[in-house]
């Protein structure tokens, strides 16, 4: 997937942070995308400790009720 990764860099956005939620179902796929997107990030000079986390879920239909427990875990700064 060489040269999938954004041009022109990302929007500067103050206190961001990311959350990556990646089913294991289809693992040979999900794990370049998150490696993809991890690198995107790591270049564009984000704390990868602090400001990006990666969650693994079994599958799809896991993904939203992830993405729903990571949002009230995670207080917005």
């Amino acid at each position: 997937m060489a040269g999938a990764a954004p041009r022109g860099g990302l929007p500067k956005v103050d206190n961001m942070r990311v959350a990556i939620v990646a089913a294991r179902w289809n693992a040979h796929i999900n794990d370049r995308l998150t490696e993809g997107a991890l690198t995107v990030f790591r270049n564009e000079g984000f704390d990868m400790d602090e400001d990006v986390k990666v969650f693994h879920v079994p599958g799809a239909v896991e993904l939203t009720f992830a993405l729903s427990l990571i949002h009230i875990s995670e207080p917005t700064r």
